[in-house]
């Protein structure tokens, strides 16, 4: 979620880096601060999306290394939830 939420907010900043500052780089304060902003956010986006795929890769050796030869099972189901839908793990023993 922060990965998401980070790269949307760089987005933002970019955009407004874009349109205070010139070809010349000479920007408004508000093209200063996006630029800063844009220096501050680049290394939290970084991190999340290396702890991002980290979990995904993770998650993914657990789930998929799992023997069913003792009748456990272990899966992943799409879920409903009050926002729209969700991933869920399911299992039995």
């Amino acid at each position: 979620m922060l990965t998401a939420i980070t790269s949307v907010m760089m987005l933002h900043a970019q955009s407004v880096r874009d349109a205070n500052c010139d070809a010349e780089k000479v920007c408004t304060l508000a093209g200063v601060n996006a630029n800063s902003s844009l220096g501050q956010l680049g290394s939290w986006n970084a991190v999340s999306w290396i702890v991002t795929a980290a979990g995904l890769g993770a998650g993914g050796y657990l789930l998929w290394s799992h023997r069913e030869d003792n009748g456990a099972r272990v899966g992943v189901a799409v879920d409903p939830i009050g926002a729209g839908m969700g991933l869920g793990l399911r299992s039995t023993f």
